[in-house]
């Protein structure tokens, strides 16, 4: 599971931006968000996707339910390359699930050794020719 920031700037390949708004599902031909009602957007006209805002965390193995801001991030993203098919919003637009049978095997255990300390979030998606979608992602850690 990838946290997402609860705000979104979508670039569209026209040049067109839209800011503000919350994704509700992401899928090989459409993009769902929603910004004064429900709205969507083709796939393919859809450049890249950057999240704005606070992600709070919840403590591993704990019982705490109020989230943390997150800490130890790597000034630098990560980037991996997955098919489109791979990506799936979790219904209250905080989280996107890689679905691990459309994922590489080495990128499968990347992030389950990764997923064990830290929380994976994602600052940014960009749309590739062919169903191709490449996540730029920090792995964080909650404050203790």
């Amino acid at each position: 599971m990838l946290l997402l920031p609860a705000k979104a700037t979508i670039k569209s390949t026209k040049g067109q931006s839209y800011t503000g708004v919350r994704l509700s599902a992401l899928g090989p031909s459409q993009i769902l968000y929603e910004k004064g009602g429900k709205r969507a957007l083709a796939a393919g006209d859809v450049k890249s996707i950057a999240f704005l805002g606070k992600v709070f965390l919840k403590k591993k193995n704990s019982n705490v339910v109020r989230g943390v801001e997150p800490r130890g991030c790597p000034p630098l993203a990560e980037e991996v390359q997955v098919a489109s098919a791979a990506l799936a919003i979790q219904s209250d637009g905080t989280s996107l699930a890689l679905l691990p049978a459309q994922l590489p095997k080495t990128v499968q255990m990347d992030l389950r050794h990764t997923s064990k300390v830290r929380t994976l979030v994602v600052n940014e998606l960009h749309f590739d020719p062919g169903g191709k979608v490449r996540v730029v992602y920090r792995a964080c850690a909650p404050e203790s």
